[in-house]
């Protein structure tokens, strides 16, 4: 099964280490990503956008072109075609950040519409945590929000939690650490967003 990467504005700065070329993978790129990725234009497998925003004129494989007036973003039409692809994971390059904080607050929203989505950028990596035992093998800030009410435990934590009912407006998953060398997020009810952040 193939990982489809879906690089979108803004573009991380590192975005071919981000990517496993040892690995199946398709890549797609949303509109004016396309403009930030140098080199990379040439493994591209798709386009898609409504093309209102690139200054990039020539692209020889698949092009899929948008209405500029929709009900959805650029970004989830792209999740959309990935999903055509039957892949074991699709992950979004980018797309945090900017200028437009309403583009990034929406592919977060997107985490929690789809499964089996990923966010990656340069510095942190987010996605949606259903009921269940997760590890968590990561040095740095592990920090959990809660996208509907659930119920938490966590252990090997600097601060653990114990069948915690935590709240959409609850900050007190944020800044957290592993003090063991794995950590367990358990997700008792409900889904959480796990967002990892790298050390500064």
């Amino acid at each position: 099964m193939k990982t489809v990467y879906i690089i979108t504005y803004p573009v991380p700065t590192n975005i071919k280490k981000l990517i496993d070329f040892n690995t199946s993978i398709f890549l797609i790129v949303v509109d004016q990503a396309m403009d930030y990725i140098g080199d990379l234009k040439k493994d591209i497998h798709c386009w898609i956008g409504d093309f209102d925003s690139t200054k990039t004129k020539d692209f020889s494989n698949e092009l899929i072109t948008l209405p500029t007036e929709k009900d959805i973003t650029d970004t989830e039409a792209a999740v959309l075609y990935a999903k055509t692809l039957n892949p074991s994971k699709i992950v979004i390059l980018g797309g945090i950040g900017g200028k437009r904080f309403e583009h990034a607050l929406s592919n977060m929203i997107l985490l929690s519409k789809y499964d089996d989505l990923e966010i990656i950028t340069d510095d942190s990596s987010m996605k949606v945590l259903g009921e269940g035992i997760h590890q968590i093998d990561f040095k740095g800030y592990v920090n959990i929000f809660s996208v509907e009410s659930s119920r938490v435990s966590l252990k090997g934590f600097k601060y653990p939690l114990q069948n915690y009912r935590m709240k959409i407006n609850d900050n007190i998953g944020i800044s957290n650490e592993l003090v063991e060398r794995i950590g367990f997020i358990e997700v008792l009810e409900g889904k959480v967003l796990l967002i990892l952040t790298k050390e500064q």
